[in-house]
């Protein structure tokens, strides 16, 4: 679907290299902090939040790091945010906060949004 996606802004070669940062992360999923999101039952999005300092990436990624982040001093980071084009479909680093504030494990204070 991301290939998909990415066609009208993106050459083949570039979506290809778009492989290296992105696709599943499997340490959200272990960690149960990956979501997806429907709307009367059609797939809206995906994406959660890590506690680990790992920025970005997927499992094949260089430079990864399983060390946990410290809640009194660091952000949790919004992760792997994938969203459906239609414009009427958002609220997903909002779904992504509300998680962060309500699931188990440390409570973060602080979210923050980074990119590659």
């Amino acid at each position: 679907m991301i290939d998909e996606l990415q066609k009208p802004f993106l050459d083949v070669a570039q979506i290809a290299a778009s492989r290296a940062i992105m696709g599943l992360d499997t340490q959200l999923i272990d960690d149960g902090t990956y979501f997806v999101v429907e709307i009367d039952g059609d797939l809206a999005g995906c994406g959660g939040w890590s506690r680990r300092a790992t920025l970005y990436g997927s499992d094949q990624t260089p430079g990864r790091s399983p060390a946990l982040l410290n809640p009194a001093t660091d952000a949790a980071r919004v992760r792997a945010m994938y969203t459906h084009p239609r414009p009427q479909w958002c609220g997903g680093a909002a779904h992504a906060q509300s998680a962060v504030s309500q699931g188990s494990g440390p409570i973060f204070p602080v979210l923050s949004i980074l990119a590659p």
